[in-house]
């Protein structure tokens, strides 16, 4: 399944998911979604330049998320 998932998943995947997710958020107004739906944009344009893998896009996507909602944390706190 992942070697399916691997030579299917393109670049403007990411970009639609992305897009949604940040669509999600007009809805719910809680700027988490924001974070994940910029680094899935993130993803897929180093998906359409580089071409990774599905597993780095995965990990990438992971910290890309996690890097911005601590950013965003830390920025709301000050």
């Amino acid at each position: 399944m992942i070697e399916y998932l691997s030579g299917n998943i393109f670049y403007w995947h990411w970009i639609i998911f992305g897009l949604a997710i940040i669509t999600i958020e007009l809805f719910a107004t809680l700027f988490i979604m924001l974070w994940l739906g910029l680094a899935a944009i993130i993803v897929g344009i180093l998906q359409l330049v580089i071409g990774i893998d599905l597993s780095i896009q995965l990990i990438v996507w992971l910290r890309l998320s996690t890097i911005f909602l601590l950013f965003w944390h830390k920025l709301i706190r000050s």
